[in-house]
């Protein structure tokens, strides 16, 4: 899941407000952009600086760079996917409204997939889908990024359902077995 230490997210689209894909944004950003700087600080982070093994803006160790371009990075570190935005401010808030109709889905597909029992890391299973819609909605291919996201999100869907229908099955055999030995043990 992505990392919200300093905002807390809704995980259901609907119940999304703006002040809370505003918070993602901001996150998305980096602690250091230029909402969330302090008056005294300088944002010396560029795109350049998006390497595997190296820090980000948070200090925290990039793990993978998914997609590397001269005006954006996608890349994961702190077990999030993260987007370095253009250097350039202008086009960086540009990039940032790109990204924002994605952000609700991201949120009801790491929704469901925390809910998957069967999945040991739920935050990056998913991980290269979340980063494939960010590409495709820097890129301008809006419609196609909310696709992604939503063909994600019908696979976690129907693995979740499977491992609904699987449990019960589970529960029912051990409930018809218990039947059965009750049913021996108890004389007539």
């Amino acid at each position: 899941m992505l990392d919200s230490a300093s905002v807390s997210v809704p995980l259901l689209p609907n119940a999304l407000s703006v002040a809370s894909i505003d918070a993602d944004v901001l996150e998305l950003r980096g602690s250091k952009c230029k909402r969330g700087r302090q008056p005294d600080e300088k944002d010396d982070f560029r795109v350049a600086d998006i390497r595997t093994g190296a820090k980000d803006s948070r200090g925290e160790v990039i793990r993978s760079v998914f997609h590397k371009r001269p005006n954006y990075a996608i890349f994961e570190s702190g077990n999030a996917i993260r987007i370095q935005f253009s250097d350039d401010e202008t086009q960086a808030d540009q990039q940032v409204a790109l990204v924002a109709p994605v952000l609700p889905l991201r949120h009801k597909l790491q929704f469901i997939a925390e809910s998957i029992w069967q999945i040991k890391k739920p935050q990056t299973r998913y991980s290269p889908h979340i980063a494939e819609a960010y590409r495709l909605s820097l890129e301008g291919q809006a419609k196609l990024a909310l696709e992604t996201m939503q063909t994600a999100i019908s696979d976690a869907s129907d693995r979740l359902a499977r491992e609904g229908r699987l449990g019960y099955i589970m529960f029912a055999g051990f409930a018809a077995v218990g039947a059965l030995i009750l049913a021996f043990l108890i004389p007539p």
